[in-house]
């Protein structure tokens, strides 16, 4: 598979504003300069707004993201958010932020009810609940003949009263009646269809991305997060979180090179609820990720739907550990996740359906191999992952080791697992992936192996020094 690296991104000096004070007007520090806040603190940003306000309250709101920013100084000891209302807003950047312990930053956009023509339902109570494959179902069949547009819903947040909670789950895909989205949350009671009414338009201070994020450090993701935008505009990147920890949440973006690039994070780059919609190389990017948590996946119910891309809805790279739950990666051009030169990758209750070639493909960094063979070597884990309706289920290549428990999945045109070049494959249970052309293959289908016949022997190549066996 050709690489799509951000290297030069990544390695680009990203200097976005050297000052290490700002000078905050008005009531909240009186002109005085400030290292660090000394309270808690809400500015708001609106159309209606003007840069030479102090920001306070809505009727006093600054016009742009990055004037309200700019008012913040870089060491955040309290509750800091930036509040920003409805509308057309330009690109903004956050660079050389320190959050401590007691401290907390948050960029928050707004979400409203989904604007839908006719009087199609925006809002309702489920008449059936349900599950299929690895995400969840919501129906609704009150409304007659005049139902939702086939697939009108996509990207936007189903949110419910009931368990899910005021997440705001992103929505895989939809019939006239039936919503499926994702997590494995029930929606049991009453639901609303939400999307981002804050719009981001241009790119930042390097002319990458609408949102670009260098050097803000956060020991916990969720004490720094951006949350509840949009942007469709073309650009290179959507969100760019570079060197730095933090959360995006509840974000859409789409039309760009890479629509979130998430790269050399000192702890946690991590993206929750969000939406990537058409791309050229990559849907979500982790890149050189320093390592994630139990409580803290990298990706969370990250919905990648990269029809006309030409490269992976989600790719793993270059990096330690790296976590994902409830990620769904689908219509991609190539493959829906793509992992290379992982030390550990562990991929739970996720889902790769509906793609031109893999559902899932894990690599190695050749160039490394001699150098670096501890880490340029791939470990994938899929846990409870639903993998169908691809070329080949999962491959995977030049040494790279992969691990299954309860992976299932049906329709894929050629193999359930196809290794090739020393890649190996152990398995506990539950596993059920298979292929038009066979379950298994460690020579490029001229043998094929069934899940039984793994599970009861140890399959060794010795021509190119695949193996497939039940430890």
């Amino acid at each position: 598979m050709k690489r799509f690296t951000l290297f030069l991104i990544f390695c680009l000096p990203l200097l976005l504003g050297a000052s290490s004070v700002r000078i905050l007007t008005g009531d909240l520090h009186g002109g005085t300069i400030q290292k660090a806040t000394d309270r808690n603190v809400t500015l708001y940003v609106r159309t209606t707004g003007n840069d030479v306000n102090d920001c306070l309250t809505t009727g006093n709101a600054c016009l742009t993201i990055q004037e309200a920013i700019s008012r913040i100084p870089k060491e955040i000891q309290h509750d800091v958010v930036v509040d920003i209302g409805e509308g057309s807003f330009a690109a903004f950047n956050v660079d050389g932020y320190n959050i401590d312990f007691n401290g907390n930053f948050d960029i928050q956009g707004t979400l409203g009810l989904v604007s839908l023509s006719g009087t199609k339902p925006n809002s309702g109570t489920p008449s059936a609940v349900g599950s299929s494959d690895n995400h969840r179902y919501m129906d609704d069949t009150d409304h007659g003949l005049d139902n939702w547009a086939v697939d009108e819903l996509v990207g936007k947040l189903l949110d419910c009263s009931g368990p899910v909670g005021n997440t705001g789950h992103p929505i895989i895909a939809n019939t006239t009646t039936r919503i499926h989205y994702a997590g494995s949350e029930t929606c049991l009671t009453s639901y609303e269809i939400l999307e981002q009414k804050t719009v981001l338009t241009g790119t930042g201070g390097q002319s990458y991305a609408p949102i670009e994020i260098t050097n803000v450090f956060s020991f916990w993701p969720n004490r720094f997060e951006i949350r509840n935008v949009k942007s469709t505009d073309s650009a290179t990147i959507g969100i760019l979180m570079y060197a730095s920890s933090g959360t995006v949440e509840r974000c859409y973006m789409s039309g760009k090179a890479y629509n979130y690039a998430l790269g050399q994070s000192p702890r946690v780059a991590r993206a929750a609820d969000c939406y990537s919609g058409i791309n050229i190389f990559g849907g979500f990017v982790f890149q050189q990720s320093g390592g994630v948590t139990v409580e803290d996946p990298a990706g969370e119910r990250i919905v990648a739907n990269n029809a006309s891309t030409t490269g992976p809805a989600i790719y793993l790279m270059q990096s330690n550990t790296v976590r994902l739950k409830h990620a769904y990666g689908y219509n991609s051009g190539r493959v829906g996740l793509g992992i290379e030169a992982v030390q550990y990758a562990l991929i739970e209750d996720s889902e790769f359906f509906d793609n031109t070639q893999s559902g899932v493909r894990v690599d190695t960094d050749q160039a490394n191999l001699t150098i670096a063979p501890d880490g340029a070597v791939s470990n994938v884990h899929l846990d409870t992952t639903v993998i169908h309706d691809n070329q080949d289920g999962v491959y995977a290549t030049n040494g790279a080791i992969v691990q299954f428990y309860n992976t299932t999945g049906t329709g894929n045109s050629q193999h359930g697992v196809e290794l090739v070049h020393g890649a190996k494959l152990t398995h506990m249970t539950g596993n059920t992936l298979t292929g038009t052309s066979g379950d298994i293959t460690l020579n490029g289908g001229t043998t094929t192996h069934t899940w039984a016949e793994v599970n009861a022997n140890d399959y060794y190549n010795s021509d190119n020094g695949c193996r497939a066996w039940k430890p």
